[in-house]
């Protein structure tokens, strides 16, 4: 079974990147289970509307020119979002901005991951997706 290191600091971050989207764009937002692999179920007059992962990193937005993501979590959240006919968003807070794009389409496939866990399932097919794509929250 793999380690899950969604650790109080990374729930807290996601947090406050759920209640900018709330603010934003008037949306009420459900916590999913883990299983999901998608963070929220972002909802208006309780229904669900749309699907978001939510992400925060350290670094400024401007640090690398494309955002990378487990190609196993893009692929679970694109069967979730065609599925249920409802759009799928990465929302992700840099240290200089929120920024959100619509998942689509797998791209930048490469491989990659961090190293400093040592745990060898934390490399993997990655999808890379320009910065450029990204809205500012």
């Amino acid at each position: 079974m793999r380690p899950r290191y969604e650790n109080p600091i990374d729930l807290e971050n996601e947090k406050i990147v759920a209640n900018e989207i709330k603010k934003r764009f008037r949306l009420d937002l459900k916590k999913l289970p883990i299983d999901y692999n998608v963070d929220y179920a972002l909802m208006s007059n309780s229904k669900i509307r749309a699907w978001a992962e939510v992400k925060s990193r350290s670094c400024k937005s401007t640090a690398y020119d494309s955002y990378m993501i487990s190609l196993n979590k893009i692929l679970r959240g694109l069967w979730i979002s065609q599925q249920t006919d409802r759009p799928l968003f990465l929302f992700v807070k840099w240290k200089d901005l929120t920024g959100y794009c619509k998942i689509e389409t797998i791209t930048g496939l490469g491989w990659g991951g961090r190293e400093d866990r040592n745990d060898w399932q934390d490399l993997e097919p990655m999808c890379h997706y320009p910065i450029t794509n990204f809205k500012t929250l």
